[in-house]
């Protein structure tokens, strides 16, 4: 998951349908009881910091962000992605906190993403699909229990919204994603 979501979020250096490809594989190939308990990642001490990968990119980050939080398994926030931290190559990705700066939209999309998560997408995934749509969105549906959820990734948007929700009602949108909820009777 982490290398699919580098290549394509971060670091753009594949197109949205290997993209869809390679998330496919994931979620249909692993056997449930790893895909619900791996970890999902975008950073940790042995990787360069994501917004340095995406070359200060907020979108990107924000989509990968919930992108793990989206789908089963252990969400993991590596200490001050949250704030926006940079750094390179081990071990420039392991710098001190500076508690003086803050990306404020970045953190509040961080807080946002992990209440939902919480709250609304803990009932166990029955199946997922990622596939490129005709504007160039990527979509990743996952039916759970309570319902069909929509997550919308574009990271290259700039600003929040701006799209038409059909049959759905918007949970959150932030520059780089969309998250919907469909009701069950709709999957």
């Amino acid at each position: 998951l982490y290398f699919a979501m580098r290549d394509y979020l971060l670091l753009g250096r594949i197109t949205a349908e290997t993209f869809c490809e390679r998330m496919n594989r994931i979620l249909n190939e692993l056997p449930d009881d790893i895909r619900k308990n791996q970890m999902n990642f975008i950073a940790n001490h042995d990787v360069p910091r994501p917004l340095t990968m995406a070359g200060g990119n907020r979108a990107a980050v924000c989509a990968a962000l919930a992108l793990i939080a989206f789908l089963d398994g252990e969400a993991c926030l590596y200490y001050g992605d949250e704030r926006g931290m940079l750094g390179g190559d081990d071990p420039k990705n392991r710098g001190v906190i500076d508690w003086t700066t803050d990306d404020q939209a970045l953190h509040a999309c961080v807080r946002n993403l992990l209440h939902l998560r919480e709250s609304v997408l803990s009932s166990p995934l029955r199946r997922a699909e990622c596939i490129r749509l005709a504007d160039g969105r990527v979509q990743v549906k996952a039916v759970r229990e309570s319902g069909t959820y929509l997550l919308l990734l574009n990271p290259y948007q700039t600003d929040a919204g701006g799209y038409e929700i059909k049959n759905g009602e918007l949970l959150l949108s932030s520059c780089g994603f969309e998250l919907i909820f469909q009701p069950a009777d709709r999957s």
